[in-house]
């Protein structure tokens, strides 16, 4: 009698255990899964951040002008789909172009940086966590362009 008792106990325990088992493994599964599209995401915006460094310094190199630089820096940005401001505040920003003019062309250097806005900004908030992680993450791409007009030549 005694023994009949202690495996269904057990039985009830083992049910529970499992039930316990399989919510963990689903909650898991779904930050796992959280992650790895915010990171796939970040990575495409890396890819689009470096097209419209690319653009800028080609601009800035054939015009040595910062302001076209950056004017086409947000116009390469917008027409990628990605957002250039978000509640009024910009999320790019182009720092340390440099233009050097040498003996033979202009070479442009910049650095662009970009703040990646979170899809779930909000989301430790439903976990109770009272600092919850920044709304955007910073990411920065650096990109060169040589004018190459000024290498003359004969031109097709």
């Amino acid at each position: 009698m005694r023994n009949r008792r202690f495996w269904r106990y057990r039985a009830g325990y083992t049910a529970l255990a499992s039930l316990y088992t399989e919510l963990i493994n689903t909650t898991l599964g779904v930050v796992v899964l959280g992650l790895m599209l915010t990171v796939g995401a970040a990575l495409m915006v890396r890819q689009e951040l470096l097209n419209a460094a690319f653009s800028a310094a080609q601009i800035a190199a054939e015009t040595q002008n910062i302001g076209e630089a950056q004017a086409a820096a947000e116009d390469t940005l917008i027409a990628e789909g990605l957002p250039a401001t978000v509640n009024g505040e910009t999320l790019f920003q182009l720092s340390d172009v440099a233009v050097t003019t040498g003996n033979s062309a202009p070479v442009a250097g910049v650095e662009m940086t970009y703040q990646f806005p979170l899809p779930f900004p909000r989301l430790e908030d439903v976990f109770g966590n009272p600092n919850p992680l920044p709304a955007t993450w910073t990411l920065s791409v650096q990109a060169a362009y040589v004018n190459q007009t000024y290498y003359g030549g004969g031109g097709a």
